[in-house]
């Protein structure tokens, strides 16, 4: 799960790093019509991060896993084999992104898809407390990650 979570916006690092002049236009559209990150990467690109991502770790022959997190992480309900990990992934980065941790490319609040709470089985009073894990663990790793650089 943990190598989910960091590859599951790939496709936002190899816009950055391949089409970087189309990426500052995403960004600049994110801004000017207050939209979330993923249309504007459509409107510019005609794809999404999720399906270049996907495309990218076909490529590289990633885990069926992972490849279905990496393209369904913010459309859970598509994820044929994986979809308890996909869920995770989806709420992990719709709760990351609500508590301000890390910037996703636009300020659009992250709808969680109801799908994802069915999958997991997460009962709706228990999000508090999954937020202050997510927080406590967030903190954990920035010390550790502090430590080694």
């Amino acid at each position: 799960m943990f190598i989910a979570g960091l590859v599951h916006d790939i496709g936002k690092i190899i816009i950055d790093e391949y089409l970087h002049n189309e990426f500052l236009k995403i960004l600049d559209l994110v801004d000017a019509r207050q939209i979330r990150i993923l249309e504007a990467e459509n409107e510019i690109l005609g794809v999404g991060h999720p399906q270049l991502g996907e495309w990218v770790a076909r490529k590289w022959n990633l885990p069926l896993n992972l490849v279905e997190c990496i393209a369904f992480h913010h459309s859970p309900q598509l994820a044929v084999n994986s979809k308890e990990r996909v869920a995770i992934v989806h709420i992990a980065n719709a709760i990351s992104r609500i508590e301000g941790i890390g910037f996703g490319g636009d300020n659009q609040t992250p709808i969680i898809d109801p799908d994802g709470w069915a999958t997991l089985q997460i009962p709706a009073e228990d999000l508090g407390e999954l937020i202050v894990t997510i927080k406590k663990e967030f903190e954990v790793s920035s010390i550790f990650m502090s430590l080694t650089s």
